[in-house]
């Protein structure tokens, strides 16, 4: 279905009035959106039709650095946008896998089942370790010693539910005497990992991202695979620094934390790294989350050991 300009206006300004996007970003889309018109029936009628080609002649095509024009044909310069690495490292069909596989982790804590418990946390594990590692080789990032632990864990934890599952009598006799054990190390474990990791993202982000701007935020972008309810969301922050303005999106989404189109606030940038930034309420505020969650995860597991 076509949309004409007068529909894609209406859904800007919903935009607007969501927060998601300023009236900035606005007119710049709309700027977009008649420049590609404009390219479309240029190629269409050719040299027929000499209005639109004088007109066309003052709105240049989207580009890097320099996107549209006003009325008066004088271009107009947007802010230079870094490549930011918002990519998610699991899609959402993923993630709706692994949260499947913490709903399956639960049940095999209450069955009690020592098999299932070592294979869903040594699959989790391995699971991801191997996705992140996976990007950041195809993106040429640095290898992380963390995930790279954890797919060493994860891999282990498969072979020992195999070796519980077909191994001697006398091992499977064992791992039963030590099912309570067993199972609270591997959730206390998970727990344990979630906040370790978290710590050590601060901390390096905290390094990579040391200088501060006061930032007003121009969008908030949504992941390009599924929707979220609550909204999964990352602003870009516009901010002036030597003199030159850019733009630059935190390198994760998440769905609480995060400001309103328009709001300003104090984050951190890397001169050296155009496209990231690290914006400290949204960051605390993910990381609370996620402690919160660790600690789930722990007191699950000193439970099951006391109640066992």
């Amino acid at each position: 279905m076509k949309i004409d300009r007068a529909g894609v206006e209406q859904i800007l300004d919903l935009q607007v009035n969501a927060g998601r996007i300023t009236p900035q970003i606005k007119e710049e889309r709309l700027r977009e959106y008649d420049a590609k018109v404009q390219q479309m029936t240029q190629q269409q009628y050719g040299d027929q039709m000499q209005g639109p080609q004088q007109y066309g002649s003052q709105i240049q095509g989207p580009q890097q650095g320099e996107r549209g024009s006003l009325d008066n044909g004088q271009p107009v310069r947007y802010p230079y946008i870094g490549k930011s690495d918002t990519e998610q490292y699991l899609n959402g069909i993923e993630m709706v896998a692994l949260l499947g596989m913490v709903a399956i982790l639960l049940k095999a804590v209450a069955d009690k089942s020592t098999f299932m418990l070592e294979f869903i946390m040594g699959l989790m594990f391995a699971f991801v370790s191997v996705k992140i590692i996976t990007k950041d080789i195809e993106k040429g990032r640095k290898l992380s010693y963390m995930p790279v632990i954890a797919g060493i864990v994860g891999f282990g934890m498969l072979g020992l539910a195999f070796y519980t599952k077909y191994g001697s009598a006398a091992f499977k006799d064992s791992v039963s005497a030590h099912n309570d054990l067993i199972g609270s190390i591997c959730i206390i474990a998970l727990g344990a990992a979630l906040i370790i990791g978290n710590l050590l993202s601060k901390r390096n982000s905290s390094k990579v991202y040391t200088v501060p701007v006061q930032a007003v935020c121009v969008e908030l972008k949504s992941p390009a695979h599924g929707s979220h309810v609550p909204p999964k969301l990352s602003p870009v922050y516009e901010y002036t620094y030597n003199g030159v303005t850019q733009r630059s999106q935190v390198g994760y989404f998440s769905t609480k934390g995060y400001p309103r189109a328009g709001e300003t606030r104090e984050i951190f940038i890397n001169p050296e790294r155009p496209g990231g930034c690290l914006d400290p309420v949204m960051s605390k505020s993910t990381s609370f989350g996620l402690a919160f969650l660790g600690g789930f995860f722990i007191v699950m597991g000193v439970l099951v050991l006391i109640l066992g």
